[in-house]
Parts: C-alpha cells; structure tokens; sequence
C-alpha cells in the first residue's frame, strides 16, 4: 500500500499539472469520488471571522534602510475576495526614523495602493488600509509594501542600517467583509500564531503516542504545505488548548493512539476530513477513518476538493524577486519584480534571492555576471561605490566617483559561484552615494528633487553552467533544499525514545524540511529499539538526547538512486506587478534634473578616480576572503544541542543528527534551529546552538564526500574538476609548477640534443 506521503506527492503534481491520474493509484474499494466537494466538512465558527494573517515569518517582514520593499501574502477564498475588507497592518519602527517624510506605501497584486505615514516608535501602531474588490482575487494575494524612511538626525550612510520598520506578523493580515466562512480553505487558512509568533500543531495523542505520530506525520507535513509558514512547530498533547494554532485529530475513536478528548470530538465528526474554526485563530482538523487506507482516501479528497485552490496559486504569490539558477540564462531586473525610481538617499539597496540547486557544488570555476545599467548624480564624495553582496557578505564593487556623474552601460561585475551556497541566497546590491552636504546634517533641508543614483530595470544577470555534484556534509543544502533527503524514495527518521516531546521536535523538522523541498518526506520514523532491525540502504534523520548515542554507531546505510533533477527558471508572476517603466524616459529624467552639476574633470580628480576604485576593488576581495575564516571556539558549557551530517561507513548514505542532552534542551533547540533567521544561514558540516542566546553556529566542514553524480557528462565532469582545483589551490600550483618544469626541461635539455635537421 502507498504510504500517504508519496500519495499527497503524486497529488501535489497532478493538481498543478491538471492531471487526474492520482486517484486511480488508491485501491478501488477507497477511492475516492473527487466530483464531490461536500466530502471535506466545512463546519461554521461559533465567532466571527478573524485576521487572515500573512504566510511569512516575522523574519521575512523586515523593512530596513531608506527604502526597502517587502512581499507579504494571504489566502482568500472565492466568497472573501469578492466580498472584499481591509488590511490591518500593526507595526512598530526604529526610534531614529524621521517621523515627518516617513512613508510605507501599500498595494495589493501590482495595483496602484496607497501611502502612509510611519510614526510607531514607541510601541505597536495599527494601520487598516481599504482593499477594494477589484484589486483581490481567489487563492493567494501578494501585498507590496515599500517604506521610505530617513534618519532624524545622522546624516552619514552608517545610520541608515540604523533605519528600520518591523511588521508584527502575529496581529497583521487581511480582515474580511465575509464574518462566516463556509469554505474549508478558508478556515484553515485563518489560523493565528502564539505568542513566540510560531504557527502550532497540536496534534492530539495518548497511549501509543509513536503509532499516533507515525499515522500523523504525512498530514502534518500536508499542513506545512498547505500554509506554507516557514515557523511550524508540532507538538503531541492529550488535550486540546486555548490559544491559536491547529488541533489535528487523525483516527476513528477504536485508535489506540487517541486521547479521551481525541475520541470525543471523533466521535461527533463525519467521516472524512472536517475543518472548523473553535475561536480566534484556532482550527480544528479532524480526519476520520477506519486505517491508514481510510485516512489516505480522506485527505486525498480534501487535496482535490475544497483545498485544491491552495495548491493550485501557491506559486504565485510570496516569490516575487526569485530567482531559480537551475539552468544557464540572462534575466533582468524587472523579471524579479524590481522597479526603476531615481533614489536620493544615502544607501541605495536592492535584493533578490537566487536558488539554487541541491547538488551545487560552489568554486572559483566560474562566476555569475551583473551587467549594470545605471546613472550617478554629479558632485558624490569620495567613497562612493556599488557594492554586491551575497549571503551579507561583499563580494565585488564598483567605484563610483565622477565629478559630472556618470552613466553604466552594461558594465561587467563578476559575481564568483564560490559565494553561493545550494538552496536560497540574498544578493544585495547596495549604492553608498555620500555628498559633501551630508557632513552639515540638517534633515529638514533635505532635497529629494536632485537624485543621487538610478539603477535602471535592464539591468541583467547572467548565470553560467553550475558544476553539479551532491557533497557530504552540507548543511545548506539540507536546509535549502532537504538534500538529500528530498531525492530518496524512503528515509529513516530516528527518536532515541518515543517520548511525546522528541516526537514532536521530529515532526517539527520533518515539516520544516517538507516546506524547503516543496513535497512531503517519506519518512518512515523508527525508535532506538527499532533501529538495528530496520531497512538498511537508506539515509537517516537522527533526533537523540544523551540516551541515544548508540543510534550513531549503528547507521550502516546505503543511498538509493537519484532522481531526475527539475528545470527552474525565473519564477512566472503573471499581471501581479505592474509593467516595466521606460529606461530610456527614466535616464533622461534624471540627467536633466542633475545636469546642472556637471563640471569639467581635472587630471588630479581623474586620478583620485582611478585610485580609489582600485582601493575599493582590493577592500571588497579582502573582506571576503577574511569572512571565510574559522569561527571562534565555543565552550561546551555553552553547547545547548549540536546539528551534525556525516556520509554512513558504507560511503553511499547520509546520516545527519540533532542531540542534545535532555528532552526539553532537544525540543528546544529545534525550536532554535528550525526558526526563519537561523534556517536560512545554515551552512558547512556541522551546527552548535548556543545555550544562553539560542544563536545557531555554523561549522565548517573539514572535509567533503560526494554523493553519487546525476550529471556524467563531460562538460560536468570538466567544471567539477575545476571546482576542486580551486579548492586545492596548493595542488594546483603545484600541477602548474611540474608542468612547466616539464616543458623547460624539453626546451631547454632534449630539443637542443636532438639537433637541427636541415631540409633541402
């Protein structure tokens, strides 16, 4: 029998792709009739509707700097977007914002919004903007908010990081007209977050909590994916609680997993899934049936049913500016949802982010190319200079003093493949544009008439062939894209013991993984006991205490197949942002309105010119090249739980392990590791919570293993060994050296005894 992740994964690709191939996978007597939508039961709240809160993290709602812009999304059903309402958008912002010329100004799906002042600094600030019905639509909406905002007052380009306004994701959202929802998605998708702003399953268990967790681990994963919340976290409880999240009961009340509350409310609910709202941001969801094969059915119906327009738009809100490296290609600016606008501030800023792929081997053996069309106001003060970052750290730059401004054409930075990472990067492109004036500081002077840079839409890059080769240990591909759990058939999810609280921070990580690979694991959760007697071939997740140790030394495993890898592009957004503006209108604006500071160059500046951004060009290579260097050593006092991945003594597996000492410090480090900030930087061999701030350390790996090639062409093969020459720069040099000597040593001693023959 199928297990119910690979069902919910072939339910996954059939819905996006419009096939209806899946169910036929179900035996005939539980298939289900996927014509009848009244098979999930939506039952009516007892209360009000309540905030629909936005899918991204409190991470993820940031504005910093002088002008930033963020994406936040929610979920309407058909009846909340015709019907219409308001979005509520509590905020706190940084005391030294200037409140007079701060502005956020709000949109919804590309539409012409509306703006805002920014005066919160003292404590949260509630804002509701109007939506009309014209500007919603059903399924996933995208929010565009972009902030301007000055400091009050420093006027120097270090008080900008100083600049920021915090969206409080807990108590944000969209209020809608519509006070009952009957549609199941809808419910779901009105689940709040507590009060440490994480989304909570509660999945309910007594008794056998391990076979309770085993039925239930699929639909919590399902869960995961249907939200789409980077800061899940699931716990096992016999009782339901008064405070928002999800309440997941799974069985029929003959369970021998179930709670007395558990069968209760089972005993009330129609077979089938059935999903309610008990309150402000609490759902329940109850899957009911007689065995795996009954609960397969059931939440089989429920993906084709009412909850098929979740999956149907989940891609097309939250990943404006991404940009998927899977394959070789040039892409602008404007496909990432950025938007030309003259900018007369201090610290101009820009971001996207860039997937890529799982097997990504990073290395000096090539490089992504920005090419930069932009334009420089005259009179900037030496400093001035382009800088691009990568996962916050400077990897090359661009001087940009020029007495009478300058205009870029394509101008060429070379972006090295060795500041990735596989899964998700930021790339920064910030402007430090400092003016004599800014040494007289007096904001109410402030001119935003005469603009300081223009970073123009066709502004490209341009990404090369990747070597592919998966490496072990490589905790960003782990979290990025839950390599390589993502690309086996089956893996091993290991608990030392099946406490209710290891079982729970299992969960947790598993769904976490899910959400970074965009499918379910299939993940087959043994205990200790159960170890040694498992299926070999085949990679594990570990989660022991001090207890378990021994589960370490018992992997022996061997890596199934890979599968095919997918082709990504720049992901579509449709006519969700607005069209592309005029380059050429836009540079002629704004050398007009600069013109008159245009001066003549002298030879002395002209030179100052050239030095500087020689200085800037070798400052920038430093600085990345010195971020690189060892961590500091942490004392084991401080040592709250340990993330660690090694390949298995058989060399074809991969066995990655969280351990902590106790339940409560593994169950709390999960917490640590799996929240957005902390995520997102994983990287290298190994991971040290800390005890006393929760801060997550990444660990360089003192060496790399492969896992077996999915890409044996030649030219793959011919970037990989280049990609570890640069790694092995010593051999290298030592390869040339021998070269060379060899062709001296032909030149100079076996040509010259051979002789010259002459030809008549």
């Amino acid at each position: 029998m199928l297990k119910l992740s690979s069902i919910i994964a072939i339910a996954l690709f059939s819905i996006a792709s419009g096939s209806q191939a899946a169910p036929s996978l179900l035996p005939s007597p539980a298939k289900p009739d996927l014509t009848n939508e009244n098979a999930v039961n939506a039952i009516a709240p007892s209360d009000p509707a309540g905030l629909i809160l936005f899918r991204e993290s409190f991470f993820e709602s940031r504005l910093q700097g002088e002008r930033d812009v963020r994406y936040l999304s929610f979920f309407l059903s058909p009846e909340q977007a015709q019907q219409g309402g308001s979005l509520r958008l509590t905020y706190t912002n940084a005391v030294s914002v200037r409140p007079e010329d701060a502005t956020l100004h709000v949109s919804f799906n590309g539409h012409a919004g509306q703006q805002f002042p920014i005066r919160s600094p003292q404590g949260p600030g509630v804002m509701d903007v109007k939506a009309e019905t014209t500007v919603l639509k059903p399924g996933w909406n995208t929010v565009t908010l972009a902030a301007q905002q000055h400091h009050r007052v420093d006027c120097s380009i270090d008080a900008t990081y100083e600049l920021w306004t915090q969206i409080d994701v807990s108590d944000s959202g969209f209020l809608p007209v519509a006070s009952r929802p009957q549609d199941p998605a809808a419910v779901l998708m009105s689940v709040g977050r507590n009060s440490d702003g994480r989304t909570r399953v509660r999945v309910l268990t007594a008794g056998d909590i391990k076979a309770g967790a085993r039925y239930s681990l699929d639909a919590v994963q399902t869960l995961a994916l249907l939200l789409g919340r980077k800061d899940l976290s699931v716990e096992f409880t016999a009782a339901t609680k008064d405070e928002p999240g999800i309440d997941l009961i799974i069985g029929d009340v003959n369970s021998n997993w179930q709670s007395e509350e558990g069968q209760r409310l089972l005993s009330a609910a129609p077979t089938g899934v059935s999903i309610r709202s008990s309150g402000a941001g609490r759902v329940q969801m109850i899957i009911r049936g007689a065995g795996e094969q009954a609960i397969n059915a059931a939440l089989l119906q429920a993906l084709h049913g009412p909850l098929k327009l979740v999956l149907d738009s989940r891609h097309l809100s939250a990943e404006l500016g991404v940009l998927n490296a899977d394959q070789p290609g040039t892409y602008r600016l404007s496909d990432l949802a950025y938007r030309a606008e003259p900018f007369a501030g201090r610290l101009f800023r820009t971001s996207f982010q860039t997937v890529m792929p799982a097997d990504f081997y990073p290395g000096d053996y090539g490089a992504m190319t920005l090419k930069l069309n932009a334009a420089t106001a005259p009179k900037l003060a030496p400093g001035a200079q382009l800088v691009v970052r990568v996962n916050e750290k400077a990897v090359t730059s661009h001087g940009l003093i020029d007495p009478n401004g300058t205009i870029l054409k394509d101008k060429t930075l070379d972006i090295p493949l060795r500041a990735f990472r596989p899964g998700i990067n930021t790339v920064d492109i910030l402007a430090e544009l400092p003016k004599e004036e800014d040494t007289v500081c007096d904001p109410a002077a402030r001119d935003e008439s005469k603009p300081r840079f223009l970073l123009l839409e066709e502004t490209s890059i341009s990404v090369p062939a990747l070597a592919r080769a998966g490496r072990v240990p490589d905790l960003a591909a782990f979290a990025g894209k839950a390599y390589p759990f993502s690309r086996t058939e089956k893996l091993d999810l290991l608990v030392s013991a099946p406490s209710s609280v290891q079982l729970g921070a299992a969960a947790t990580l598993i769904s976490r993984l899910a959400v970074s690979a965009g499918q379910p694991m299939a993940a087959n959760l043994i205990s200790d006991q159960e170890a040694r007697s498992a299926t070999p071939d085949r990679n594990r997740l570990v989660l022991a205490t001090a207890q378990g140790q021994s589960l370490l030394k018992s992997a022996r495993l061997t890596a199934p197949s890979l599968d095919d890898l997918t082709t990504a592009s720049v992901l579509g957004h449709g006519n969700t942002v607005a069209e592309p503006s005029d380059p050429r209108a836009l540079l002629d604006a704004f050398q007009a309105r600069t013109s008159q500071d245009r001066d003549e160059p002298g030879i002395t500046e002209n030179l100052i010119t050239g030095f500087q951004r020689a200085i800037n060009v070798v400052g920038r290579w430093l600085q990345y090249r010195e971020a690189e260097s060892d961590p500091a050593p942490i004392r084991s006092s401080e040592v709250l739980a340990t993330l660690s991945q090694v390949q298995s003594e058989t060399g074809t597996s991969v066995v990655t392990t969280v351990s902590a000492a106790t339940d409560a410090e593994l169950s709390k480090a999960i917490d640590h590791l799996t929240d957005p900030a902390a995520w997102s930087k994983l990287n290298g061999g190994s991971a040290t919570v800390l005890r006393s701030t929760g801060e997550v350390i990444s660990t360089p790996a003192g060496a790399y293993s492969f896992y077996p090639l999915a890409d044996r062409s030649f030219a793959n093969l011919r970037r990989l060994a280049a990609a570890w020459l640069s790694d092995h720069i010593a051999l290298y040099a030592f390869t040339v050296v021998i070269l060379v000597s060899l062709i001296g040593l032909w030149l100079g001693y076996i040509v010259p005894r051979k002789g010259v023959r002459s030809v008549e």
